[in-house]
């Protein structure tokens, strides 16, 4: 890991579990 941020790595896991 490391490009992907905090942030984005959230907003991934958010979009998985609606």
């Amino acid at each position: 890991m490391g490009l992907v941020t905090k942030l984005e790595q959230i907003d991934f896991i958010l979009k998985l579990c609606p």
